[in-house]
């Protein structure tokens, strides 16, 4: 595990989750004017995950080469059971409490597509947990992967999958899907040539000018797709984070590790936290209320991480281990 990398897991978590605080915020008519400059920008942290995800596929393949039936069966333990229990409590909330959701409506083959990771292709909606709709595009990465592995691609890895994951993005107008060439294209790098800790210094701070400039209005009116725009500042942050020093620091270690927690749980604990706080104290706290859903999350996240999703991949991986 490389630390760094977890960190900046941390930071995109954090950033998707102030995204949908916002959003949240205004639809409880909670707004937040001061953070007006940040109104879409969290969600970056998408296109820094994609990068990740795209680097620690190639990495770990490079390092540790896997079958693709073990390759395939890994990424399902890592990914299905939390997004499968957290779809079935919301499919359940649905069912017996419908009232506490304002929009959702239960349809069977709505519910069968978000559990099979695509909702997207076979319905037009987002999952029941509508931030899986990353997730069914991780899958289709991991899919396309598993695949390229079957075929013994063997150095033709990267570009295969470079040519395929382009050629999807073209059909689908997805063009984030570049991001996971991106992720894979750092890991040639990192393991092609021996760059140094001040080049990766250097490269991590690239990355984060890069991304402080697209929060200038001036820069967010130019015709950028978010795969230039937030992509490769992504690209440059996940390639200069696994060459610098690693940073030890246990909180933003923690905070990493349940990044995945992070991410699949705020779609419960911000609407609750808000339902909870607007029922709850008077108007006029808009602040006090996003601090509450962020710190609820976070929270939230970390009981979930260890006492929930860290014993169950234990437990899976002993069980379906190679």
């Amino acid at each position: 595990m490389i630390t760094n990398l977890q960190h900046l897991r941390a930071f995109a978590a954090i950033n998707v989750v102030i995204f949908h605080i916002i959003v949240s915020a205004t639809g409880y008519q909670q707004s937040l004017p001061w953070f007006r400059l940040l109104q879409d920008w969290g969600q970056n942290g998408v296109d820094i995950f994609f990068v990740i995800s795209g680097f620690i596929m190639l990495h770990t393949q490079l390092r540790q080469p896997k079958t693709a039936v073990a390759f395939i069966r890994q990424r399902l333990i890592r990914i299905v059971p939390l997004y499968w229990l957290l779809t079935l409590l919301v499919v359940l909330l649905l069912w017996l409490v419908p009232t506490l959701f304002r929009q959702l409506q239960l349809q069977a083959d709505w519910v069968l597509a978000s559990f099979l990771f695509s909702a997207q292709w076979l319905t037009g909606l987002y999952p029941v947990i509508f931030v899986g709709w990353t997730l069914e595009w991780e899958m289709l990465f991991y899919l396309l992967f598993g695949c390229a592995l079957a075929l013994n691609a063997g150095p033709l890895l990267l570009p295969i999958l470079s040519v395929v994951l382009a050629a999807v993005a073209a059909l689908t107008g997805q063009w984030m899907l570049l991001e996971f060439v991106f992720g894979m294209l750092a890991a040639w790098l990192y393991h092609s040539y021996r760059l140094s800790a001040v080049a990766g210094l250097w490269l991590l701070l690239s990355g984060v000018v890069l991304l402080l400039l697209s929060l200038i209005p001036a820069v967010q009116a130019l015709p950028l797709h978010r795969t230039l725009s937030w992509g490769l500042p992504a690209f440059l942050l996940v390639l200069g984070a696994v060459l610098a020093p690693a940073y030890q620091q246990a909180w933003l270690q923690r905070l990493g590790d349940a990044s995945y927690s992070i991410y699949l749980l705020q779609i419960l604990t911000i609407p609750a936290c808000y339902k909870i706080s607007v029922s709850l104290l008077p108007p006029g706290h808009p602040l006090l209320f996003a601090a509450a859903s962020l710190g609820l999350t976070l929270l939230a996240a970390l009981l979930c991480y260890r006492y929930l999703e860290q014993p169950m991949l234990q437990w899976l991986r002993r069980r379906f281990a190679d």
